[in-house]
Parts: C-alpha cells; structure tokens; sequence
C-alpha cells in the first residue's frame, strides 16, 4: 500500500499505526501529527519492511515516531521529526535493524532519538539530532545493542550530545559531530556500557566535557577523533573509574584546563599515537591520578606540566614525546608515592 501527499492528523490519538503484520507499505512527502500524551504521530508495531519518505512526523505531547517490539527492518528517510515533551521524539525499543537516513530529529525538551532495551541492530546515517534540556541526551542509548551512528550531527547544549548508559554495548559512532557547550554538559557520555567504538568523530564540548567513560564503561575504542574543550574544571577526555580503554591516532585538546584525566581505578587503559595538549598556565595536559597500568604509547604530549601521575601504579610511557611549556613545569611529574613508572624510548 502507499499513501502520498497526504495529511494525517490525530488530536487526540495516534496519527499513523502500522500494526500486526502490515509490511512492505509507503508514506511520503505526508504529514503526521498527534496531540496526545498517550500516543505518537506514527507507531510501528509488528510489522516489517515498510518505508516511510520525505514525511513530517509531529506530536508536542509525547512520541513523535514509536518502533515498537517485533517492527524490523523499517526505513524513515529524508524526513523531520519533532517533539517538545519529555518523551522521545523517536523511540525505538525491541526492534531491530531499522534504518533512519538523512533526517532531522528534534526535541527541545527531552531526548531526540532513544535507542532502549533491545533495539540491536538499527543504523542512524546522515542525520541531525538536537535536544535542548539538561540532564538528557540528543542520542541516548539505554540498553540497544550492535547500533550503529553514520555522518550524523547530535548536539545538546546543556545535556549530553550522545549518552550509552546501562549496558550499552557494541554500539558504533563514525564520522559524527557530538556537541555541548555549557557548564556541566557532556558531548560524550558513556557509562555502565563495553566495547563501544568512536572512529573518525569531532566532539566538541565548549565550557563542558568532552569525552567522560565512567562507572566500569569498559573495552572502548575512540579513534581517529577530535575531542577538544575549553574549561578549567572540566578536561576533553575523562575516564573515571574504568578499564581497558583505548585512544588511537587521535586529537585531544583543553584551551583552558587538563585535557586528559585518568582518576580514580582508571585501569589498564591505553592512549597510542595521539596528540594531547593544554593551553594553560597551570594544570597538565595528562593527568592520571589513583590508577593502575595505564598506557601512553607512540603520542605527543605539551601543557603547562606535560604529564602528572598521582597516587598511581605501573603506568608505562613509550615511544612519546613530553614537552612542558612553563618554565615552573615539568614534562614529567610524579606526586603522591605512584611507583612502578616505565619511561622508554621517549624524549622529554
């Protein structure tokens, strides 16, 4: 079936319903709109294969667009869809490989896009999500698995530009923006979630985080990246309280502050052939503090103090070159009885 050029509009219910086994239907160049806080413009369930094209997906109320358990394979492309509530403007739970292209997602006042608990599988390209409220995410994953981010622009100025919180794993990010911007903000979060992939990705945090692993975020991989912020009390890459860990070939840079921070049983986390520098007077450019067998291979490191290690065991620097940019700094700083430091083949 397909329905063009058409406006459907619920004020009180759902705009469009595919459901218990409609497959292979079209909507395009349609509007789809509903008022009600108890249901969305459109809502997949149980059913396949249908695509829905160069459409306007609205509801203020609550979900613009839902894809609901069992609805796989779907396709929304070239299309808008808007929220304004704490619901999110696309919700995808228990559905896979669902596919959105080219389009735009917003919602001033919640999440833009929600992958939840077993939404493994589905591929975002080529698309913008914008969130405008503190404290969520304009991508959040809350449990979807095996996702995957392509050429896409995600950004919250107060919130978090992309959050993977519990259990979310294998997800992938590549070639994307991530954007904050204020105070407190953070353009990559992730937290409770393993072996996640950023690859090739711009994150840019203004007064805020830039990249924050925490709370046992495991067996990640950032990768050919820029993460860059500008905030004394916040650093472009944090990784608190997690382990085995990777930054590869990558750029890291604090205008105004550390720029990488390994604290608090950051264990076994490796940073091969990068770039980390600060541009202030006072604070280093790495910092590790309270952490155990961390990692700097092949990089280049220069702030104030080039590296300071605290309170920390094992940690190996090979192959790198540390340079300090204040004559009362150090290229290398060891503080707070950490023991066990291997320097090897580097320059300082």
């Amino acid at each position: 079936n397909t329905v063009t050029a058409t406006y459907i509009s619920n004020p009180l219910g759902y705009g469009a319903v595919l459901d218990n086994g409609a497959e292979y239907n079209t909507i395009s160049l349609s509007t789809m709109t509903s008022g009600s806080g108890a249901a969305s413009a459109l809502y997949l369930l149980s059913s396949d294969f249908n695509t829905v094209n160069g459409s306007y997906i609205s509801n203020p109320a609550s979900f613009a667009a839902f894809i609901n358990a069992g609805a796989d394979r779907n396709t929304i492309s070239q299309s808008t869809i808007a929220g304004n509530s704490g619901s999110s403007a696309l919700y995808i739970t228990g559905s896979d490989s669902n596919t959105v292209t080219g389009s735009f997602v917003s919602n001033p006042l919640g999440v833009a896009v929600q992958f939840d608990v077993t939404a493994d599988y589905n591929a975002i390209s080529l698309s913008t999500m914008t969130s405008g409220l503190g404290g969520v995410a304009a991508l959040d994953f809350t449990g979807g698995k095996f996702n995957s981010v392509t050429g896409s622009y995600m950004s919250n100025a107060s919130g978090y530009g992309v959050r993977l919180a519990g259990g979310s794993d294998y997800n992938t990010i590549s070639q994307s923006t991530m954007v904050s911007s204020l105070n407190g903000s953070i353009a990559l979060y992730i937290t409770a979630s393993d072996s996640n992939t950023a690859t090739g990705n711009y994150v840019a945090a203004g007064l805020g985080f830039g990249v924050q692993l925490e709370s046992g975020a495991e067996y990640n991989a950032i990768a050919q990246s820029t993460i860059t912020n500008n905030e004394s009390a916040a650093a472009a890459l944090t990784i608190f309280g997690s382990d085995f860990n990777t930054v590869t070939g990558s750029r890291l840079a604090n205008l105004a502050g550390v720029s990488v921070r390994l604290m608090s049983g950051a264990d076994f986390n490796t940073i091969a052939l990068s770039t980390i520098t600060s541009n202030s007077s006072f604070a280093a450019a790495l910092s590790i503090a309270d952490s155990s067998t961390n990692t700097l291979s092949g990089s280049y490191v220069q702030g104030s103090t080039a590296a300071l290690i605290s309170g920390s065991t094992g940690t190996i620097i090979t192959s790198s070159v540390l340079v300090a940019t204040n004559t009362a700094g150090t290229a290398l700083a060891l503080t707070g009885g950490s023991v066990n430091l291997t320097v090897s083949r580097s320059t300082m």
